[in-house]
């Protein structure tokens, strides 16, 4: 007898996409299509706008301290003396802010890179800001600086110490009292230049803002 009988009956013809359109209703990839469409949709309309950016500057007061790399500062006090104070150099008086300063690097840094930026603003008693010609406050209102000790400002601190540091900010001519002062504080970044062959403070930026209320001094 034949060894292929009974004789095998024909496959059923073969459906052609059959396997394509399996695929696309196999119920995850449906799932997968729906959670693809529903991102799009959201996207085109704006339902998925990024966040605002959260400042990075540390708000702080009197006694409270901030990092301004290489710096930690902390504000201590700021006083309003007028024309008659020999330091201020003129008639509407000067502003001398006091801060406890310290160095966070290895070495030791010089205290006028703390003013490299540094913009200091003024506000009399309504809130109203004080202003210079140029319509801000700014490093050149910076008379001085020193330690408190009588040093010079630009005398190198010691990595680690705190030196306790005065900054005098001249008063605009003709300008009300002053009530409150606003210092805004650079960090720095160390970084090599000249061809990698030296290196400095480079790339002042704000981190630190610290506000204080002034008091009358006596001359």
């Amino acid at each position: 007898m034949d060894p292929r009988w009974p004789p095998r009956a024909a496959p059923p013809p073969r459906r052609r996409g059959a396997g394509v359109l399996g695929f696309f209703t196999h119920p995850l990839v449906l799932t997968f299509l729906y959670l693809l469409a529903a991102v799009g949709l959201v996207a085109v309309f704006g339902g998925w706008a990024p966040a605002p950016q959260k400042s990075t500057i540390v708000e702080i007061g009197p006694g409270q301290s901030a990092m301004a790399y290489p710096f930690e500062i902390t504000p201590v006090q700021a006083v309003w003396y007028d024309g008659s104070e020999e330091r201020c150099g003129g008639p509407a008086g000067c502003v001398v802010v006091t801060l406890d300063v310290r160095v966070t690097a290895k070495t030791s840094v010089t205290g006028t890179l703390l003013t490299d930026g540094m913009n200091a603003s003024l506000a009399d008693s309504s809130g109203t800001a004080v202003v210079t010609g140029d319509e801000r406050f700014g490093q050149g209102n910076i008379l001085s600086r020193r330690a408190q000790d009588g040093r010079a400002g630009s005398v190198d601190l010691p990595p680690g110490l705190t030196t306790r540091m005065e900054f005098i900010i001249a008063v605009p001519d003709g300008a009300p009292a002053p009530s409150s002062i606003r210092l805004d504080v650079p960090a720095h970044t160390w970084r090599p230049y000249a061809g990698l062959l030296a290196y400095d403070w480079f790339d002042p930026r704000i981190t630190a803002s610290a506000a204080l209320p002034i008091t009358r001094g006596e001359s």
